[in-house]
């Protein structure tokens, strides 16, 4: 499905009406289940940041799930005021208020947004996944959940227990089996379309260097926390919807840059590291660095690319720390731009000593690697 070439434009400019409505509750405390569910411990490695998540390296698994899908019920006039008089937006307002970067409006631009519409329904309440913006390595997935009259008391709603497989016998994510995944967590609240209708958006990121997001999609649902004026309670049922990705998407190529080696100083430190490699694909960029020196701290980066004329690609997603200092960061996409060169920006090092103390010490690096392309 192709959009107008001014489509992020005129999303920004329809979201500027748009309060951001606050958060209803704390996710963790209303379901205090899910927080057991993650078995989560305290971390007893002094490499270890109580402000920034580990990075975990996972060979089996290609998807993290990047969002959880809170919803709100208040009705954004301004905003169905707005999308009503553009015609592609009218089929749209499920984007509320979505901050997406800059790689992946360009990638809207670009033809990436592919109409879904398929749906599910069990317990009076149909799921129904409207449209999905994606490439090999990172999607978009926007949907939206409708209840018939006799749950028309229910606020907010949470997914809880689901999975994503490929339709078959592969399962790329699991809220229940999350050992080998990156999982970045995010609570979103979202203006309700009406009275019996509410819309979300999921966002999935390749955490695996080996594998892509398939070319068909599962998303199977479980159970639905819900929220009603009196009480809040689970919903056990079956939502279960596939969907066939964009062949012409599925094949897009990624641009690809040699490895190189570099070296920053961070104090009295020398650290020696080299790139791997770099993709960029039409949705993020994918890089992969190792730390060849050996060193007893924990060890995190800040950085970014830039292009030969000093536009800045933000890292996405959170810091990581590492205790071997080998990172796979993922930066926003320059996919479509083409610059004439790609830089990557080490702006800062933070090293975590190792004493029951855990004080940290921050050097400003501001080293600047040239990206070669790949023939």
């Amino acid at each position: 499905m192709m959009m107008e070439s001014k489509l992020s434009e005129n999303i920004k400019e329809g979201f500027k009406e748009i309060k951001a409505p606050e958060s209803l509750y704390d996710f963790a405390n209303q379901v205090p289940d899910l927080v057991e569910s993650m078995n989560l411990e305290s971390p007893s490695n002094v490499h270890s940041y109580s402000w920034v998540k580990k990075t975990i390296f996972t060979t089996l698994t290609a998807l993290a799930c990047s969002a959880l899908f809170m919803f709100g019920v208040n009705q954004s006039t301004s905003f169905a005021n707005y999308v009503g008089k553009i015609p592609v937006l009218s089929q749209l307002s499920e984007f509320l208020k979505v901050d997406m970067d800059n790689g992946v409006e360009k990638a809207i631009d670009n033809g990436f947004l592919q109409d879904v519409s398929k749906s599910a329904e069990d317990q009076g309440i149909t799921f129904t996944i409207d449209h999905v913006i994606a490439d090999s390595k990172r999607a978009y997935v926007f949907f939206h959940i409708k209840f018939d009259q006799s749950k028309a008391t229910i606020d907010e709603v949470n997914l809880i227990n689901f999975k994503i497989t490929d339709g078959g016998s592969q399962t790329f994510f699991g809220m229940n089996d999350r050992k080998d995944v990156k999982l970045r967590q995010r609570q979103i609240s979202l203006s309700s379309v009406d009275d019996n209708k509410l819309t979300g958006w999921l966002e999935i990121v390749g955490s695996d260097p080996a594998t892509s997001i398939p070319s068909k999609i599962n998303l199977s649902i479980h159970s639905l926390v819900v929220t009603k004026p009196d009480k809040i309670e689970t919903i056990l049922g079956e939502w279960d919807v596939s969907f066939q990705r964009d062949a012409n998407n599925i094949n897009s190529k990624p641009i690809e840059y040699k490895g190189d080696k570099f070296s920053v100083k961070a104090g009295s430190q020398s650290l020696d590291l080299k790139i791997d490699y770099t993709k960029v694909y039409p949705m993020m960029t994918e890089m992969s660095i190792n730390l060849e020196t050996k060193i007893n701290e924990g060890i995190h980066y800040a950085y970014h690319l830039e292009n030969e004329n000093g536009k800045v690609y933000k890292q996405i997603g959170d810091g990581t720390l590492t205790d071997s200092g080998d990172v796979l960061p993922q930066f926003e996409s320059s996919y479509f731009e083409q610059p004439q060169k790609l830089f990557l920006v080490i702006d800062k090092v933070v090293l975590l000593n190792g004493s029951l103390e855990r004080t940290e010490e921050t050097y400003e690096v501001n080293k600047k690697i040239e990206l070669i392309k790949s023939k």
